[in-house]
């Protein structure tokens, strides 16, 4: 991420690079039929390793949040009124692995920069093959779509061809949106924490262009919102009220010309129809209707509906139980999903109780990391460029899943964990960096 000053007792194993490497490789599971307990295996060994080789755990506040909340979801997911599944039995094991990892990992420099070359080498290829096959389809019917698993197939007919959606990677639309949106993230982080002065500018501003640009032709409304919302709120974090009364000519010059490549691209996109999707949401909503409304929510507020249906007939205090909305819901072709809003589904399935405490844990630990940027932002000098970094791209990752739980069940998927072990162990980089520094 950038040139660091060296930190003490570093982990011993690459445990934030074994986290990258699941997100990164998850698609195969679903795509090849190779199994998740291989990756997940990788993960548990490092933790092992690092728990014989150093034995160091070190705690905090945002760690005993962390510790509470996959506390708190597990102990819910067994519950005498949970619906207990193989999916919900893999979602448990999952958080409490990265959750483990989380705890011992604590990089060194050359593994974060490992880690971040492998996310960009990544998000690279992924938009390059996303914007390739949204261009030529047949890239992916002729040369992918044959090798992919039955499930998998089946997802892409679905999803590509009825839906509109962009490629499907592991079997789902949103998989590549997380990798592009946690690039973006990490070369904005690099870029407002002032370290692209001397290093290569274009890795932190190009880059992040090119990702949203494949972000957009997914054609995944929520996270592209998420993304550009999560930008906005990290550039306003990392900024002094006084910076904004001063603009820099500079500075004024580069925004209108990344404006006007948006313009740019955006029209050459409509032109040949790749917006078609967020046009029909616009006409939908606009049109003032139940029917355009519920059609631009694509099923969604039937979800919720039915979520808020459910808890109204069911005790307030504890809700129906956990994962038991997508046990009991047999809405047509929405049968078996989650509530698409991360939020209301907490107070339908675990009621008051439970929303209070996973909703009041995350939203304090994402209040804690808003603290911890401004604590770095607020020593002005280039020595503290690395605690920056660290804390505004942790920032970022629990922004865009504090923006996504409206309309998405991100908190259900199994890539949320890693995604969201990777964020806390930046945080605590940042304030061990700036320990460091002072």
């Amino acid at each position: 991420m950038i040139k660091y000053n060296a930190m003490k007792n570093t982990s011993k194993m690459p445990l934030l690079l074994s986290i990258v490497f699941f997100v990164v490789f998850y698609f195969i599971h679903e795509d090849f039929n190779v199994s998740r307990l291989y990756l997940h295996v990788m993960v548990v060994a490092f933790t092992l390793g690092e728990a014989v080789l150093q034995k160091k755990i070190r705690m905090n506040t945002v760690t005993m949040c962390y510790l509470l909340l996959v506390t708190s979801v597990t102990v819910f997911s067994v519950l005498p009124n949970a619906f207990v599944d193989l999916k919900g039995i893999n979602h448990v094991i999952s958080m409490i692995v990265f959750f483990v990892a989380y705890l011992f990992a604590f990089p060194s420099a050359k593994e974060i920069r490992f880690s971040n070359n492998l996310l960009l080498a990544a998000a690279f290829i992924v938009s390059t093959y996303v914007i390739s096959v949204r261009i030529t389809p047949s890239i992916f019917w002729n040369n992918v779509y044959p090798h992919l698993s039955s499930a998998s197939q089946a997802q892409a007919q679905r999803l590509m061809l009825h839906a509109n959606y962009g490629v499907l990677l592991g079997g789902d639309v949103t998989n590549a949106d997380y990798i592009l949106a946690m690039a973006v993230f990490v070369c904005l982080g690099r870029y407002f924490s002032g370290k692209v002065l001397t290093e290569n500018i274009l890795k932190s501003c190009v880059l992040p262009l090119i990702f949203i640009l494949a972000i957009v032709i997914v054609n995944r409304r929520g996270e592209l919102i998420s993304v550009v919302l999560t930008a906005l709120t990290m550039y306003f974090v990392k900024v002094k009220p006084v910076f904004l009364l001063k603009i820099e000519l500079k500075k004024l010059t580069r925004g209108v010309f990344v404006c006007l490549m948006i313009a740019l691209s955006a029209v050459i996109m409509n032109y040949y129809g790749f917006l078609d999707r967020y046009v029909g949401t616009v006409e939908s909503v606009s049109s003032g209707t139940s029917y355009g409304i519920e059609r631009a929510g694509t099923g969604r507020i039937a979800l919720w509906t039915s979520a808020l249906s459910m808890y109204e007939n069911s005790s307030y205090l504890i809700g129906i139980g956990w994962s038991q909305f997508r046990a009991r819901n047999f809405l047509g072709s929405l049968e078996g999903m989650n509530v698409h809003n991360d939020y209301l589904q907490w107070l339908c399935e675990t009621g008051v109780v439970g929303f209070t405490i996973i909703c009041g844990l995350i939203v304090y630990i994402w209040l804690k990391t808003i603290k911890r940027c401004r604590l770095a932002f607020g020593i002005n000098n280039s020595i503290n460029n690395a605690s920056k970094c660290y804390a505004l791209v942790s920032l970022g990752i629990q922004t865009f899943f504090m923006i996504l739980h409206f309309v998405d069940p991100c908190f259900y998927k199994i890539l949320f964990w890693p995604l969201y072990s990777c964020s806390l162990i930046l945080y605590n980089l940042s304030g061990s960096q700036e320990n460091a520094n002072s």
